[in-house]
């Protein structure tokens, strides 16, 4: 036998004859097969039948197979920068991001997202069993939408009479890209500057650009942040 006999939807288990070589015919009950080998992906109790070359039959065991449901797929929910996954069915969590692979980024029922970009959780039930959201997009536009900023970006002073100060620890060496977006999701200002890999700064003097409340938008190669500002 490869593998246990209690398992989730979609995996199997695999029962082998030993000593196939010795017998001339093999029946599985429950199943209906003449191999030797029989892999089983559905709840059912198995046994094999087996008959030698003399005419002997012998039976095996029984077998219980015990085959559990997936749980319902959560859903991610958003409320500012933090994402719920809810479900009723869920004993663990593992949040992702781009991709269901690898080490999860966290195991909270919650996540609070620093950055754009897509986001999976993948919830376990009492029985090991598990399923994975659909990815979840963060993509901001406008500053009708909810502000992504987290500790890696700040802005000073906010509210401001026009001149600000962007600072952060952005953790890349290169390029970077600054954008002013009105609340209209148009792009008022561009800007650009150099990242050495350690503290990020920038000072901003956005002219003659009237009152009201703007998404400052920082971008590497990789990454992008986004904070809220308010010109007075």
């Amino acid at each position: 036998m490869s593998g246990p006999t209690t398992f989730c939807e979609g995996e199997s288990v695999t029962f082998a004859v030993e000593n196939s070589n010795d017998f001339a015919t093999y029946y599985w009950t429950g199943a209906g097969s003449t191999e030797p080998n029989l892999t089983v992906n559905e709840r059912g109790t198995y046994f094999v039948t087996v008959t030698t070359s003399a005419g002997c039959v012998y039976n095996s065991d029984p077998i219980n197979v015990v085959v559990n449901p997936l749980p319902e797929r959560p859903v991610i929910t958003r409320s500012g920068d933090v994402l719920t996954a809810n479900s009723a069915a869920a004993g663990g969590f593992e949040w992702f991001k781009s991709k269901v692979d690898g080490d999860g980024i966290s195991s909270d029922p919650t996540l609070t997202v620093n950055e754009p970009g897509t986001y999976f959780v993948r919830i376990t039930d009492a029985n090991g069993c598990s399923s994975v959201s659909d990815g979840f997009d963060v993509i901001l536009t406008s500053v009708d939408e909810d502000v992504v900023a987290g500790a890696a970006i700040v802005v000073f002073p906010n509210p401001t009479n026009g001149q600000f100060t962007i600072k952060g620890d952005v953790n890349v060496t290169g390029d970077v890209k600054i954008e002013l977006v009105n609340m209209f999701g148009e792009t008022v200002m561009n800007m650009s500057e150099i990242a050495n890999g350690g503290t990020f700064s920038s000072s901003i003097d956005m002219g003659t650009l009237a009152s009201g409340v703007y998404n400052v938008v920082v971008s590497t190669e990789n990454h992008r942040w986004t904070v809220r500002v308010v010109r007075q």
